[in-house]
């Protein structure tokens, strides 16, 4: 049996990486590095959406127990009343005062722009439902009213929250 020893380019050959090889490799590395990348950005952009939810709910509790704390109604109109101005909360003195009110930037009571809520609007509508079935609203009064709260990140919706209040009770809980 013969062994024939290989030449010396042979040997090279044998030991070192080929061009093709390294170029699969980074080509490998690359691909992952790039998926990687993509995970992390899909974890930051949930992050963004999750945060956007938080703040809104915190806005939409916020003014839903503003409104909650007036009494039902003062007038047979859905709305404001003669004298009372939509840039002025102070002036709501009832629940339907707050019918298709907005702000954005979100205000509190005394009108002072909310830290951090710069891109947000708020919304409210109030309707009047029926007293048999409260998920339909109805032009006369039956004595519940819905009312909604709603957020908005630039155009797109991050809360909403929905109440009832009924004129059995006011504010202090004592029946009219």
């Amino acid at each position: 049996m013969l062994k024939r020893e290989a030449s010396k380019t042979q040997q090279r050959r044998l030991a070192g990486i080929s061009l093709i090889e390294t170029v699969l490799s980074l080509l490998i590395v690359g691909g992952a590095f790039v998926a990687s990348l993509n995970t992390i950005a899909s974890a930051r952009a949930s992050q963004a959406i999750a945060a956007q939810q938080r703040l809104g709910l915190v806005l939409t509790e916020d003014l839903m127990e503003e409104i909650l704390t007036h009494p039902y109604k003062e007038s047979s109109i859905l709305g404001l009343e003669v004298g009372e101005n939509n840039n002025d909360r102070k002036d709501f003195d009832d629940i339907d005062d707050y019918h298709e009110w907005s702000s954005s930037p979100p205000t509190d009571i005394d009108g002072h722009d909310l830290v951090g809520a710069e891109a947000y609007t708020r919304s409210v509508t109030v309707q009047r439902v029926q007293l048999s079935s409260p998920t339909t609203t109805t032009s006369s009064d039956e004595g519940v009213l819905r009312i909604i709260v709603t957020v908005k990140y630039g155009s797109k919706e991050v809360a909403k929250l929905t109440a009832y209040r009924s004129d059995i009770y006011g504010t202090s809980g004592v029946r009219y």
